[in-house]
């Protein structure tokens, strides 16, 4: 038994902005949407928009691995974030959304080995892909 999978169009404002195969990409659409003007926006529009995605993609019945994400990106967003937080955050769920995330492994730190075990001496790991994405 074959099942086939809708495409999901984005149209907003008579423009087309793409189209997808699941509710996830959907939602990484959507916010990629508002991505190039993220700069000037306050910290409440942010979470706005991020909560205004969330409820579209509601509404096309996700599967439960996608409810889920839903469940974690609104108990996260409950709470008290900088702005840099939710920039942060919101990147991370365009990315999410096209697959994509930033690679393991390629952090930075100081580190020093005493007797065999090695011990993290600086107060900031540092991550040259994270730093290009969010600054």
């Amino acid at each position: 038994m074959t099942t086939t999978r809708e495409e999901i169009r984005m149209v907003l404002n008579g423009m087309f902005y793409g189209s997808c195969a699941s509710p996830k990409e959907a939602l990484g659409l959507v916010l990629g949407v508002g991505l190039p003007r993220i700069d000037y926006m306050s910290e409440d529009a942010i979470r706005s928009n991020i909560d205004e995605a969330i409820s579209l993609i509601e509404e096309l019945s996700p599967d439960a691995r996608v409810k889920r994400m839903i469940t974690n990106a609104r108990k996260y967003l409950s709470k008290e974030l900088t702005r840099e937080q939710l920039i942060t955050f919101y990147t991370d769920m365009i990315m999410s959304g096209e697959g994509l995330s930033t690679l393991s492994g390629f952090g930075m730190s100081k580190v020093s080995k005493t007797g065999g075990r090695k011990r993290v001496t600086s107060s900031m790991k540092l991550n040259p892909e994270r730093r290009t994405i969010y600054e």
